[in-house]
């Protein structure tokens, strides 16, 4: 796990005292041992403070000389976590815990291509997103599954956000998965309305994820149908997974299904007073 640490001079005060606080609470709820962590502090540029550890005390360490200047490289706080994780990481899950109060500096589409490349190597990527400045769009799009997107009104915040970050590490117990699912006859799925995105062909939605924790995985697609009644959402849905002692498995799912009716639902009429005469 690589922890991205948001410096920059917009984190000055409360803030990177409220994010310091969180951190250290962070690194204690951690199983270190089993797990390692490493730190990434950005700003103008991101910097590797720590590599891959199980040791408490140095992260605590470097979290303490943590200091706010400069602007937001996004991108760069990527990159480098990707770096430590390729260089340390050995065959462990790599997670990317991307923490950022702010937009980056060169826009949107720099960070989303960052996170894709990441995301393609078989990192998850998880997002705390701390205030009313913060670019949540792009922190939840750039999320490995919506259940990775965290965010916090204000960095007081932080530490009880970081409590629900360290609980869904601490409780992964599959380290990839694949789901798949057909949708039947009659039924058409509404493009690019997959979160996180799918692979659609032929009928076929497929997402590949590189961990699922205890509590499960969200995904998210909407479908168009052409007929009326009860009828299924799919045919078949299944999964396909590598748990974390690296044993192979598979599951099916039930089949939902929805009944569609060719009219909205129409309010009850509210009865009205009327003046009478006497």
């Amino acid at each position: 796990i690589v922890l991205a640490f948001d410096r920059s001079l917009s984190m000055l005060g409360p803030p990177l005292a409220d994010a310091k606080a969180a951190a250290h609470e962070f690194i204690d709820r951690l199983e270190l041992g089993p797990s390692r962590l490493g730190l990434v502090t950005y700003a103008d540029w991101a910097t590797a403070e720590v590599r891959l550890t199980s040791q408490a005390l140095v992260l605590h360490r470097a979290i303490d000389r943590i200091e706010a200047d400069g602007t937001t490289d996004i991108p760069d706080a990527l990159r480098e976590a990707g770096r430590m994780l390729d260089r340390d990481g050995g065959s462990n899950l790599p997670i990317i815990v991307l923490m950022s109060d702010g937009k980056n500096t060169t826009g949107p589409d720099a960070v989303r291509q960052q996170a894709a490349i990441q995301q393609a190597a078989g990192r998850a990527i998880l997002t705390v997103a701390i205030g009313p400045y913060a670019d949540s769009e792009v922190m939840r799009a750039i999320a490995s599954t919506p259940d990775d997107a965290f965010e916090a009104d204000r960095s007081g915040d932080l530490a009880d956000l970081y409590r629900r970050v360290a609980a869904r590490l601490s409780s992964v117990v599959v380290r990839w998965v694949r789901m798949e699912g057909v949708v039947p006859d009659g039924v058409v799925y509404v493009p690019d309305s997959a979160e996180p995105p799918a692979d659609y062909a032929h009928g076929g939605l497929a997402w590949e994820l590189p961990f699922a924790s205890a509590d499960g995985v969200s995904l998210r697609y909407a479908l168009r149908t052409t007929r009326l009644g009860r009828q299924p959402t799919n045919r078949w849905a299944r999964a396909l997974f590598e748990d974390s002692s690296g044993r192979a498995g598979s599951a099916e799912f039930p089949v939902p299904e929805v009944r569609v009716v060719d009219t909205l639902p129409t309010a009850t009429p509210t009865p009205t007073a009327t003046a009478t005469a006497t």
